[in-house]
């Protein structure tokens, strides 16, 4: 089965992404580089705007691999990305966009046309690289007051809560279900099917059916967390 994914749509995906992941990150200007702005996060520079020719490279350690590893994408891929990105968030406009690498400080503007056309599987392996990135640290949790379920937990947040009588799997619909939802615009048995293929193979949760949790269910268990 495959997915045939405009242009637009697969624009939305990745830039959801990018904000989520490096939508904050900070103006720094200096004396010492006066025709260049830097974008920062923990004193780590992550782009940099050239403002006399209109160029801004983008660390390739960081967003530029990240764009390689998660969602497959080619170099030309990634440049028209990015420069629709740096548009909508950061109001760079009408520049070119390089890749900046240790040895090798530019990646060749090319002219190129984008058609994208993704199978299921790797698809799915998008969204479970994503579902690992964000939510790949849960930890198990269990409370005697409830010992027919496992929480898994974060900072004292419930994500998910197992039943261990129906094998159900209750998934907070405000972050992991919604994340699927927006950013990978996903209908509701693609985001089960991947869910369920996520927790088999990163929390050994086999057979279980993912559901996602109302809105106001998940918090009320957060109070059982110490």
């Amino acid at each position: 089965m495959k997915y045939i994914i405009t242009e637009n749509k697969m624009v939305q995906v990745v830039v959801k992404y990018l904000n989520k992941v490096y939508g904050d990150l900070e103006e720094y200007i200096t004396d010492k580089h006066p025709d260049s702005v830097f974008f920062v996060k923990d004193k780590k520079v992550f782009m940099e705007l050239e403002l006399d020719n209109r160029e801004i490279f983008v660390d390739y350690a960081t967003i530029w691999k990240d764009l390689v590893d998660t969602f497959s994408l080619e170099n030309d891929e990634i440049r028209h990305i990015i420069r629709k990105w740096v548009e909508e968030t950061y109001n760079i406009r009408d520049v070119a966009v390089f890749g900046r690498i240790r040895e090798n400080p530019l990646l060749v503007e090319e002219t190129y046309k984008l058609k994208y056309v993704i199978t299921e599987s790797k698809l799915e392996q998008v969204a479970i690289k994503y579902l690992n990135k964000m939510y790949g640290d849960l930890e198990e949790y269990r409370t005697d007051k409830h010992p027919d379920r496992i929480f898994f937990i974060k900072g004292k947040k419930v994500y998910m809560e197992q039943g261990l009588k129906n094998g159900y799997l209750l998934v907070d619909y405000d972050t992991i279900w919604k994340d699927l939802e927006n950013m990978f615009l996903l209908e509701y048995d693609e985001i089960q099917s991947f869910i369920g293929k996520w927790v088999e193979e990163d929390y050994e949760l086999s057979g279980v059916i993912p559901q996602r949790f109302p809105h106001a269910v998940l918090p009320r268990w957060n109070s059982i967390i110490k």
